[in-house]
């Protein structure tokens, strides 16, 4: 019987221990990989391991590690807990935001609500969370919402927030439907 070197090679990396193995993926330059790792080491309590594939997936360009990293330097679980380090985090958290991670501009949103780690600014949380929202995550949608069931929202903004709710809602996050 002749095997195909094409199918043989397939099946020879499948059972690579590489391949198996997602921090060794990600160091490999897989971004897809560093968050599979960064989300196992989370879950295990290895934070050195979690930070080091968060670092090598934003070094690749994928926001979710990018986004994944400044949490960690912004709440002291990585880097030395200078205000530098936490303004470092805010900084890739909020390009995360920027470059369509949505999740991220939720987390910047409740950031700046609670005053966790950030100065208290209800004007720039309903921002991140419009934004957010605009994008359909589904928790900055929930909490802009609560915003403005509770009279938080500027008058001013408004009119752009319900209008950001009402497209949400109509692409089915029900979060938005007032």
């Amino acid at each position: 019987m002749r095997v195909h070197p094409a199918i043989f090679a397939l099946v020879t990396l499948a059972t690579s221990p590489a391949a198996a193995d997602p921090v060794a993926q990600c160091m490999a330059g897989d971004s897809e990989a560093c968050l599979q790792a960064a989300r196992t080491a989370q879950a295990d309590g290895d934070e050195a391991t979690g930070y080091a594939v968060a670092e090598k997936g934003c070094a690749l360009g994928n926001s979710i590690s990018c986004a994944d990293k400044g949490l960690m330097l912004m709440m002291g679980r990585a880097g030395d807990g200078s205000d530098a380090t936490r303004a470092e985090g805010v900084a890739l958290i909020e390009t995360s935001c920027a470059d369509g991670y949505f999740r991220a501009c939720a987390n910047m949103g409740y950031l700046h609500y609670t005053g966790t780690i950030l100065p208290q600014d209800t004007a720039l949380a309903a921002g991140f969370y419009e934004q957010g929202c605009a994008g359909g995550s589904r928790p900055a949608c929930e909490n802009l919402a609560l915003m403005v069931a509770a009279e938080e929202i500027p008058a001013s903004a408004l009119p752009d927030v319900l209008s950001t709710l009402a497209g949400a809602c109509a692409l089915g996050v029900d979060a938005a439907c007032l």
